[in-house]
């Protein structure tokens, strides 16, 4: 009899170490779909913020382009600015020359 105790006691612990066992495992296999889940998630996350930098990049690329002609732009104007200055002050030059020699003209006559 004691042998049929220690075999029944036997197989009581077996039983209740396979019971454990498959419940590590069921918690485990829970963990691990988690996991699975929160990465599929995050990749769903990660694909969203990528298009919206991609499309955050277009913009500033946009931008940056508008800035490069406004400043082409800018440039040409200062140089015909330039220009035309130049140009008004060989004028103003030349209406005082030809002034003088006007003057110095009546005062011949």
């Amino acid at each position: 009899m004691q042998s049929s105790k220690w075999h029944l006691q036997t197989f009581q612990d077996s039983f209740v170490f396979i019971f454990i066992l498959l419940t590590c495992m069921h918690t485990q296999e829970e963990a691990t779909n988690k996991a699975k889940k929160d990465r599929e998630n995050l990749g769903v996350e990660l694909y969203g913020i990528q298009q919206d930098l991609a499309k955050q990049q277009m913009i500033l690329e946009k931008h940056q382009d508008e800035h490069a002609d406004l400043n082409q732009d800018r440039t040409q104007a200062e140089d015909n600015l330039r220009e035309m200055r130049q140009m008004y002050r060989e004028k103003q030059t030349g209406l005082g020359n030809e002034r003088k020699q006007g003057k110095h003209a009546w005062r011949l006559l």
